[in-house]
């Protein structure tokens, strides 16, 4: 299943051996709004404005590609948008159609 974006940034975070003090104190972002993120709880944060700007921040801090997560963010890329099934190519169905 994919992760959310706060999974994402959990992982990322932990993986780099950094604590949210760490990532506080150099993005300049308040721990609670980075625990925020971190949770998935964008009613925590002050505005839409400003949470889109702290995943920005962050997501740069800990070197994921950012582009990706605000397209999540924005609801453009939904997770589960990766799980869709492609159909087999075009000469699988033609020759399954084609048996007796």
């Amino acid at each position: 299943m994919p992760q959310t974006i706060g999974e994402q940034l959990k992982q990322a975070r932990e993986e780099r051996g950094l604590s949210l003090e760490q990532a506080a104190q150099i993005t300049r972002v308040r721990i609670h709004y980075l625990k925020a993120l971190e949770s998935d709880l964008r009613e925590q944060l002050p505005s839409a404005v400003q949470g889109r700007g702290f995943l920005r921040l962050y997501a740069d801090y800990l070197g994921l590609p950012v582009q990706p997560l605000l397209d999540q963010w924005e609801g453009r890329t939904p997770p589960e948008a990766e799980l869709v099934e492609q159909p087999p190519p075009i000469e699988e169905n033609l020759a399954a159609e084609t048996q007796p």
